[in-house]
């Protein structure tokens, strides 16, 4: 998933943090359409996607471990924010409570404060989504 306009903080390539306004209107459609055929996929099959999403994301944070990799998990946060509203209301808690939960934990073993404000981006960017 590429990022949504309304993330405004980057990681540039020395690894600090960045305002970044998008601009590149090309971005915000293929986004869109990334959202849409996403967002339809749920609707179609919500138990396979959370299952997807939910080893998906296992597999992230086992790489985590070894070295932090934020784009990934930017990209992993801005797909579970883009299906709100798509799953019954019980099984979408349970999803992102348990996300929610991995990423605090994630920011207590994160040494890096801009590691951290990122895990803290991407937990703010689903809350949001799923109020």
């Amino acid at each position: 998933m590429v990022r949504p306009k309304e993330v405004l903080i980057t990681i540039d390539d020395d690894g600090e943090l960045v305002d970044n306004k998008v601009e590149n209107y090309e971005e915000v459609n293929l986004y869109e359409t990334m959202k849409t055929v996403i967002s339809n996929v749920t609707r179609i099959d919500p138990k396979a996607m959370r299952r997807q999403l939910t080893k998906k994301f296992n597999k992230l944070k086992s790489q985590e471990i070894v070295s932090f990799q934020h784009d990934k998990l930017s990209r992993f946060c801005w797909t579970l924010g883009s299906i709100t509203g798509y799953q019954n209301n019980e099984d979408e808690s349970k999803l992102i409570v348990f996300v929610v939960e991995e990423l605090l934990k994630l920011t207590k073993s994160t040494k890096r404060k801009t590691n951290k404000a990122q895990v803290a981006t991407n937990m703010m960017f689903i809350m949001l989504r799923f109020p």
